[in-house]
């Protein structure tokens, strides 16, 4: 796992950056475990796996009800997921790999954050108990699919990803 990580933080530290800028190699930047760096993405990735691993998540329905009153941070979560497609292309047609980078950074900072406001497994009731597994599917659901994106752009990197840390 060490070798994964300082693997994937070296990496990250030199694809974050503009392919036309001079880059400053600094130690402590690099393995930061928060802040714009590979570690943290890593470290991301593996929560996501977490919240995935209790919730046996497995058994997610196909289907999510569209019914949810949703929370600001999950809307910022659904429209960065969305442009996905869009800056993988760009990345490659601009031979930016930066360009990647800091989509990955943003979306796990979005994560992070909404991790930290909403409980996913066990959200606060809003009316019915129905509608709190609503509420529970589709934050699991939104968990996967930014799990999914971060593997993706990770391995697009040639950074590993990592199921815990």
């Amino acid at each position: 796992m060490a070798e994964a990580v300082g693997v994937g933080a070296i990496l990250y530290f030199d694809l974050s950056h503009q392919p036309t800028t001079d880059i400053i190699f600094d130690w402590e930047k690099i393995f930061v475990l928060e802040g714009n760096s590979g570690p943290y993405l890593q470290y991301t990735y593996a929560r996501t796996q977490s919240v995935l691993a209790k919730a046996q998540s497995s058994k997610l329905k196909a289907q999510i009800a569209g019914d949810i009153n949703l929370q600001p941070e999950e809307i910022a979560i659904l429209r960065t997921i969305y442009k996905f497609p869009e800056i993988v292309q760009s990345a490659a047609e601009a031979f930016s790999p930066n360009l990647l980078a800091n989509f990955l950074f943003d979306l796990a900072q979005k994560y992070n954050l909404f991790y930290q406001k909403h409980p996913i497994l066990k959200p606060q009731r809003r009316g019915s108990l129905a509608e709190t597994q609503k509420i529970r599917e589709f934050r699991l659901a939104l968990t996967a699919a930014t799990s999914q994106i971060l593997k993706n752009g990770l391995t697009l990197l040639g950074i590993a990803t990592l199921e815990k840390m």
